[in-house]
């Protein structure tokens, strides 16, 4: 088998996609807290992969997102929304001293870390 440099590139480039997709399965395995938006279903199908606390934000406007803002000490929360409520969240976290640790564009939502 001769190696060229296009199967070379084509070989790095398919391992990187792979590695890439599974970082928010593997990111979030240790999160305390997921939020996500159940009227997006890659969000709902990222929440149903983790046995965890989760907030559905769906209808977090209508209380002022009240269940996130007295969440008693979750120690690392992890989400996939979309960059508005991501906004939001990241804003309320941020008053409680989390810091973000990870922002990923992935499947149109983002998925992101705080700690």
């Amino acid at each position: 088998m001769t190696l060229s440099r296009r199967t070379i590139l084509k070989s790095g480039i398919a391992a990187a996609a792979v590695s890439a997709s599974s970082t928010a399965a593997l990111a979030s395995r240790s999160a305390d807290l997921i939020i996500f938006d159940s009227r997006n279903p890659t969000s709902v199908r990222f929440a149903s992969t983790h046995f965890v606390r989760k907030i559905d934000i769906a209808g977090e406007d209508k209380n002022f997102w009240q269940n996130l803002r007295s969440d008693p000490a979750s120690r690392k929360i992890a989400g996939m929304t979309g960059w508005s409520d991501f906004i939001l969240a990241r804003g309320f976290l941020e008053e409680r001293g989390k810091r973000l640790t990870v922002e990923k564009l992935q499947d149109g939502l983002f998925f992101w870390e705080m700690q």
